[in-house]
């Protein structure tokens, strides 16, 4: 039996992104697949119910390396305890923190964990500067602790390729997808809802300063004010990790038109889409935002910022609209355009459905991920 264990910085996260993935690898009589994240009773109570083994690690999302010292320690303990055949990191802070403590344990053994680190998106690719150079040279030094990278789009394997990030470790573009049976593709395109009627944006994302939530206020801002759309209403969905956005709601004077509802429980997001008009993201950086192509699922356009893995989930001009970062005016605009126009919105939404059908199904990844499994523990023997 393959023993893997996954490893994210979030319970939320692990909730989200791993659950269901792990679940299904557990399922094959040949391998075991256990989470490991700091543990939340109402994400990670539900994993035992599902048969996935979880071990529970206090990790927080900072990159300092004070804390981080810790967090190798008790990562050491898990893998000691479970004595995992592949560790499978995800996120930059998890995958800083597996890959040292696999290194440390790796050390001297005839038969070593192989290390899997997945690219959500590159840290660096935030910042500029001296910070992005510091980040860069970091994941440049993990990459030497790491047998497979996987990537969810096709710039950042560029990225690392040029960076030399290939000279140990394994570049694969796995790409993302998304559970059809958690969340069926709608039955059919979205109809607009009618010139003059209330329009509802919804942006599911953490709200932290990556995110970028502030841009998408003040395209709201500019959607009412300025252009004379006060029926668009904005929908925050996920966990409030900056408080600073909530206060920039109500300095704009939106309080009654964006609301921040926190995290929802899976079993209500597609609803919560299905009740939305259009998607938006304002993210600095993604690795190929998986809050979209739920969307697309059911049949939303997407309006986002043109950045590194959104490009590659929204056809711009064809399901959606990409903007420059920065551009909240850009990004008020194409809302207005799809308020504006039925005809617009309806072949929008026709074509994010038909596309989300085809391209973003997860059973493919998971089919790549045990091959991938199967000849990195074969060839380790």
């Amino acid at each position: 039996m393959i023993k893997v264990l996954d490893v994210i910085t979030t319970p939320q996260g692990a909730s989200r992104l791993l659950a269901k993935r792990a679940r299904d690898i557990g399922r094959d009589p040949g391998f075991e697949n256990a989470i490991a994240c700091p543990a939340e009773p109402r994400f990670t109570d539900a994993f035992a119910a599902q048969g996935i083994p979880f071990f529970p690690i206090d990790m927080d999302r900072g990159m300092g390396p004070g804390k981080a010292v810790g967090e190798v320690k008790a990562f050491l303990e898990i893998l000691r305890g479970y004595g995992p055949d592949i560790v499978h990191a995800h996120t930059s802070k998890a995958g800083a923190v597996a890959r040292m403590a696999c290194a440390i344990e790796n050390r001297g053994k005839r038969r070593k964990i192989f290390v899997v680190y997945q690219v959500h998106s590159f840290y660096f690719n935030a910042f500029t500067g001296i910070k992005r150079f510091a980040y860069r040279s970091l994941e440049l030094f993990l990459s030497r602790l790491t047998d497979l990278m996987l990537f969810q789009n096709g710039e950042e394997l560029r990225q690392a390729e040029a960076s030399g990030m290939g000279r140990r470790a394994r570049l694969v573009n796995i790409g993302n997808g998304v559970d059809f049976a958690e969340f069926p593709p709608a039955a059919s395109p979205k109809r607009h809802p009618g010139k003059g009627a209330t329009f509802t944006l919804v942006c599911v994302a953490r709200v932290e300063p990556k995110k970028n939530h502030r841009m998408l206020l003040e395209a709201l801002r500019i959607l009412r004010e300025d252009l004379g759309r006060g029926e668009a209403r904005l929908v925050c969905v996920g966990e409030i990790g900056d408080a600073g956005a909530v206060a920039e709601a109500e300095r704009l004077g939106l309080s009654g038109a964006a609301s921040f509802v926190g995290i929802k429980p899976r079993s209500e997001m597609s609803s919560i889409l299905a009740g939305a008009d259009a998607a938006v993201l304002a993210s600095l950086a993604e690795g190929k935002p998986r809050a979209l192509m739920e969307a697309m699922l059911q049949g939303l356009p997407c309006v986002a910022t043109r950045v590194t893995g959104t490009d590659e989930v929204v056809g711009d001009g064809a399901d959606g609209f990409l903007v420059p970062l920065g551009d909240a005016r850009a990004m008020a605009l194409r809302v207005a355009a799809l308020m504006d126009d039925p005809a617009l919105y309806e072949s929008f939404s026709a074509a994010a459905l038909a596309r989300a059908r085809v391209e973003f199904d997860e059973a493919r990844v998971v089919g790549e991920l045990k091959s991938l499994y199967e000849k990195a523990v074969g060839g380790s023997k």
